[in-house]
């Protein structure tokens, strides 16, 4: 039987659909070089309105649904025609990403269907109901994926299905997947470990999770491999889209990357309190995967995990320091050349052409890295402005904090 795998966000896989405040949140760390678009510059827009990309005058846009109509439809399109494509390819690894991209569509059409027939439904039997569409929406293209990864053995397609299945763990094929099994095809990856992790903290098994954690800290690196699905945006059906559409599909697709669901870090982090630590040979394998996280993952998010973890077993306070600042100088770096208002322009569109591109061939922390060790400004000071940054934000009521 398939555990629950934890989630960035009460819906899962049904956040991505709707992509543009997943991409907000996914770029916001992330600083971007603006360029010129021509000596006269973009048309003024009508009043009231923007000039989205490519396109003309529009309404102000706020979340994916506001963009025109037939710009929408052309990159659901588009998307849908390459889900079609890469499922019917051989590589186990392109196959996947191909069948995930279609349950995604799928679940994003029945969720549609549903708010036009049922707009005004917000009681709890409305929310079970729409809960059920997306189960049967996603039915079909998630027994494909178990299929393959049961029948292929890889462990990215496994991995695939293992998300894909959510909905409908407990059914046909879905209900032979396991986390166990993704470990042992995948032994030198932290996150299945993660995973199995919290798992065996569910149900109380100390024996187990001692030696999940253990397999975690001896892993050669640290990557859920959802960077794979932005694959997707080089494939030729997507690459001819015009800028408008094009904007949208990669909004999407970013959303899509961004909701995929996260190890059960709360549980790792309890594994390895201090009162855990207090037994030398638990101590021991939590400063190992400290030492995993924060040099051979691909998440900012497991850097920071590790800093706590290695803090609270000792390190010495000079590599904590250095550590957070690190962290500390990429989110500041990141706000640099942010702007949340400019979800319309050809500088977003280049934004998510860039983000789209490191993150599929470099992942999400050594993208980062190679931002921050571009920037001209010391680690220190950049992390000083970040503090001050954050001490602004939190003394003006109604702001938001970003990163932590």
């Amino acid at each position: 039987m398939l555990p629950a795998l934890t989630r960035k966000g009460k819906a899962g896989i049904a956040v991505g659909v709707g992509g543009l405040l997943a991409v907000v949140s996914l770029l916001a760390w992330q600083a971007w070089d603006r360029t010129d678009h021509g000596a006269a510059g973009p048309a003024s827009p009508e009043p009231g309105k923007v000039e989205l990309c490519g396109f003309g005058s529009t309404k102000p846009i706020r979340t994916t649904s506001d963009y025109p109509p037939e710009v929408i439809r052309a990159a659901e399109h588009a998307f849908s025609s390459v889900a079609a494509s890469l499922a019917a390819q051989s590589p186990p690894q392109t196959q996947a990403v191909g069948l995930y991209a279609k349950l995604v569509a799928a679940m994003r059409r029945a969720g549609e269907e549903d708010q036009r027939l049922h707009p005004d439904c917000v009681d709890a039997p409305c929310v079970q109901r729409r809960w059920k569409v997306a189960k049967e929406a996603a039915g079909p293209p998630a027994q494909e994926l178990a299929r393959l990864a049961l029948a292929s053995q890889d462990p990215v397609a496994y991995a695939l299905a293992l998300v894909g299945c959510q909905l409908n763990r407990d059914d046909g094929t879905c209900a032979q997947l396991s986390l166990a099994r993704w470990s042992q095809l995948e032994p030198d990856n932290a996150v299945p470990w993660l995973h199995l992790i919290g798992e065996t903290a569910a149900r109380k098994d100390e024996v187990a999770l001692s030696a999940a954690l253990l397999q975690a800290a001896r892993a050669k690196t640290s990557d859920a491999h959802w960077s794979l699905v932005l694959t997707m945006a080089e494939h030729p059906a997507a690459r001819k889209l015009a800028e408008a559409p094009r904007l949208v599909y990669l909004s999407q697709l970013l959303g899509v990357y961004a909701a995929f669901p996260t190890p059960p870090y709360a549980a790792v982090s309890e594994a390895c309190a201090t009162d855990r630590m207090a037994d030398p040979a638990r101590r021991q394998a939590c400063l190992d995967l400290a030492t995993t996280l924060t040099e051979r993952s691909t998440s900012l998010l497991e850097f920071s995990l590790g800093t706590a973890i290695g803090e609270r077993g000792g390190w010495p306070p000079e590599r904590v320091r250095r550590l957070r600042e690190e962290a500390e100088a990429i989110y500041f770096v990141g706000q640099l050349d942010w702007v949340a208002d400019d979800v319309h322009s050809c500088g977003f569109l280049e934004r998510l052409e860039a983000r789209t591109k490191e993150l599929s061939t470099m992942g999400e922390l050594p993208a980062a890295r190679r931002k921050l060790a571009a920037s001209d400004r010391p680690v220190a000071a950049l992390a000083q402005d970040w503090r001050e940054l954050q001490r602004r934000r939190s003394s003006a009521p109604g702001q938001a904090t970003g990163p932590k």
